[in-house]
């Protein structure tokens, strides 16, 4: 019964065109990196001068835990299964290198 619930969830969420959700591919897009991400770091009061670990606890793992991964069915996803929209993620072309210690404004 559990996985007919996150199953029923996907099919809602391709039927709303997200269809990369899941994808082995998918990923966040340079505009989330540049408008949404930024946006929620200054919100929460951090600076983007703020590394990726630093922001891993109150705006990742805070978006991220309450949501049930599209892969495995179990609650807590990868940040990119938390968001959504067409300019917030979709399958990947490129692949952006980084470490946990780069700033959000580097990245």
């Amino acid at each position: 019964k559990g996985d007919e619930s996150w199953t029923a969830a996907l099919d809602v969420i391709s039927d709303q065109g997200d269809t990369s959700l899941g994808h082995p591919l998918r990923g966040i897009s340079v505009a989330h990196l540049a408008t949404s991400l930024r946006e929620e770091v200054l919100n929460f009061g951090m600076s983007c001068a703020a590394t990726i670990y630093d922001i891993e606890e109150p705006i990742i793992l805070r978006k991220s835990g309450d949501v049930r991964c599209p892969r495995d069915g179990q609650m807590g996803s990868a940040y990119i299964d938390a968001i959504s929209g067409p300019n917030e993620a979709g399958l990947a072309t490129l692949m952006l290198s980084y470490t946990w210690g780069y700033s959000v404004q580097d990245v």
